[in-house]
């Protein structure tokens, strides 16, 4: 890690860990709701731990269920994670999986062997691990970032704009473009530039330089949301600087289907890739930057 980064930890533990009381109480729900989420899978776990201590297998089980537990309060001293889905648990139940191959043994056993109850339990409890992401709300967050990711690369690419992203993930990933992200998880100056009250706010959206970020004349701004709302402290950094008010037009882009969304987003009008270009006596306008109250 170190001969590839430079830095034996990642942006991201610069960004989002902090050893605060806030981030332990974030880290319990985080936990508390990703075992209700996956409650059947762990009392799968569970069974399949009694059975294979009841069958000698106990340094197994101990192996098992100590590193999965140990996981679970590595998490919560990290403080738990933003996103759905629990994703933070796979290690632990990678491993609990294992300890659920034990449940076989129950139903294999003497003297009930194939007992229809036992079968039927097991069953029961099977179906709801597999069928648990049809009870889950369907995000359409991330699809629609990756529509306007593919918006981006089609109408402005060609022109090679730097873009800053909240969303530093999905858009820039589609958009195929140079981008900066003003909260840091994947800027080392960001990253390593703390405030004094890191680990008291939203995990991940504490950090931001707004000059750092302005000093790079970006084309390209999206704030927070797909709305640009001014919502992070990093939003509110940019904002704050004159160069923004004076450099920076607010337009709306209609993007997809098919999973459509009207965003928000500024351009840079003067000096830059997307703005009004002047060529001897000629002023070019972009049409985009004529009316923000229209899309596209």
């Amino acid at each position: 890690r170190h001969a590839y980064y430079g830095a034996w930890l990642p942006n991201t533990a610069h960004v989002k860990v902090a050893f605060t009381m806030h981030r332990l109480y974030t880290g319990l729900i985080y936990d508390l709701r990703g075992i209700r989420s996956d409650f059947a899978f762990l009392v799968l776990a569970v069974v399949g731990c009694v059975a294979l201590w009841a069958a000698g297998k106990k340094r197994q089980v101990l192996l098992l269920s100590t590193v999965s537990i140990g996981w679970l309060f590595y998490i919560f001293v990290i403080g738990g994670d933003i996103f759905e889905c629990y994703r933070q648990f796979l290690p632990a139940m990678a491993l609990m999986a294992f300890l659920i191959a034990g449940c076989g043994l129950l139903i294999l056993s003497a003297p009930l062997r194939f007992s229809r109850t036992r079968v039927a339990i097991f069953m029961t409890l099977t179906v709801l691990v597999l069928t648990s992401n049809l009870f889950a709300a369907r995000e359409k967050w991330t699809p629609q970032g990756k529509q306007l990711g593919l918006f981006l690369d089609i109408a402005f690419g060609a022109k090679h704009p730097l873009l800053v992203a909240d969303p530093a993930g999905v858009i820039p990933y589609y958009a195929h473009m140079e981008a900066i992200d003003p909260l840091g998880l994947s800027d080392y100056h960001i990253a390593r530039h703390p405030i004094a009250s890191r680990g008291e706010g939203f995990m991940g959206h504490e950090l931001g330089d707004g000059k750092y970020v302005l000093d790079h004349d970006p084309d390209i701004v999206l704030l927070s949301n797909f709305q640009s709302t001014i919502y992070f402290p990093a939003d509110k950094q940019l904002v704050a600087d004159s160069r923004f008010a004076a450099h920076y037009q607010l337009i709306q882009l209609d993007a997809g289907p098919p999973d459509a969304v009207r965003v928000r987003l500024y351009l840079r009008r003067i000096d830059g890739k997307l703005g009004i270009e002047s060529s001897g006596d000629q002023v070019t306008v972009p049409a985009y930057l004529a009316n923000i109250d229209d899309a596209n």
